[in-house]
C-alpha cells in the first residue's frame, strides 16, 4: 500500500508537469521565447520520468527480512526438465519450465535510507527472473517481473545516483541449488542477501516410505494365503483305468 502511495503522488505531480509544459508550449502570449520553450520541455521530460519511474515503483512490494517471500516447487517432466511453481507470499504463482540441474534467482531491491524509513518508507523487492543451470551455464531464463518498457528506470537511475541518494536500486542474485523432482523451496531476504532454503530435498518422509513398505508387506502376506487355500481346495480327478479285450 505505501508504494502505491506514493506512485499516486508521483503520477500527480507528473500530471502537473505536464499540463504545465503543455500550457507553455502552446501559449499564446510567448514572452520569453526560449527561455519558456526549455522549461516547457524540460517539464514534459520529468513528467515521462516520473510517469516511468511511478509505473516501475508499483512492481516493487514492501521487504520484510527473514521473512517467506516466495516458495519453489519442482515436478520432473524428463531428467533436467522441470515443471517449476513459484509462488509469491502476496498471492501471485508463476508456472513455468525449467532446464538445468541446478537453479537460482534474481531480486530486484530498492534499498532506502534511515531517513526514508523513519517516514514509514520501506525497502521494497521484487522477483526478476528465475535461471536453469548446468555446470557454470544457463540453459533457460524465466522472467518474474518484467518492466513495462523493458528497462528498470531505478536500475538506471544508479548512473546518476546524486539524483536521488535517498534510494539505491540494487541486483541480489542467489547461489545455486539442486533442481530435484519434488524438491520443495522457500526464499527470504536478509541483510546479507537472498536465503534459500530446502523444506523437502525431493525425498519422500520416512513416515511414507514405512507405510508403503508396510502396504506391500500386507499385500505379499495376502497373496500367499490367498494361494494357499487355492492350493488346499484343488482335489484331484480319479483316473479310469481302460481294459483292453482279452
Amino acid at each position: 500500500m505505501v508504494y502505491l502511495a506514493i506512485a499516486g503522488v508521483m503520477c500527480f505531480i507528473a500530471l502537473l508537469m505536464l499540463l504545465l509544459g503543455l500550457r507553455l508550449l502552446f501559449s499564446v502570449h510567448w514572452v520569453l521565447g526560449w527561455l519558456r520553450g526549455t522549461i516547457g520541455l524540460l517539464a514534459l521530460s520529468v513528467s515521462i520520468f516520473l510517469t516511468w519511474a511511478a509505473l516501475d515503483v508499483t512492481d516493487y512490494d514492501e521487504l520484510g527480512y527473514n521473512e517467506a517471500l516466495a516458495t519453489v516447487r519442482f515436478k520432473e517432466n524428463q531428467p533436467n526438465q522441470f515443471q517449476v511453481t513459484f509462488s509469491e507470499t502476496q498471492g501471485v504463482s508463476h508456472y513455468l519450465h525449467l532446464a538445468g540441474s541446478q537453479w537460482q534467482v534474481t531480486i530486484y531491491g530498492l534499498m532506502t535510507n534511515a531517513t526514508l524509513q523513519n517516514f514509514g518508507i520501506p525497502a521494497g523487492f521484487k522477483f526478476v527472473k528465475i535461471e536453469g543451470v548446468n555446470g557454470q551455464q544457463s540453459t533457460s531464463q524465466k522472467m518474474l517481473t518484467e518492466s513495462r518498457y523493458g528497462l528498470d528506470i531505478w536500475h538506471v537511475l544508479q548512473r546518476f545516483s546524486w539524483l536521488f541518494p535517498q534510494v539505491s536500486a540494487k541486483a541480489f542474485v542467489s547461489s545455486l541449488h539442486p533442481a530435484k523432482a519434488d524438491a520443495l523451496y522457500r526464499i527470504s531476504m536478509t541483510l546479507k542477501g537472498v536465503e534459500v532454503k530446502a523444506l523437502s530435498g525431493g525425498v519422500k518422509d520416512n513416515a511414507t516410505n514405512a507405510q508403503e513398505e508396510l502396504n506391500a508387506a500386507t499385500k505379499e502376506q495376502t497373496a500367499e494365503v490367498e494361494e494357499r487355500e487355492g492350493e488346499a481346495e484343488t482335489v484331484s480327478p480319479d483316473t479310469d483305468q481302460a481294459t483292453g479285450p482279452e
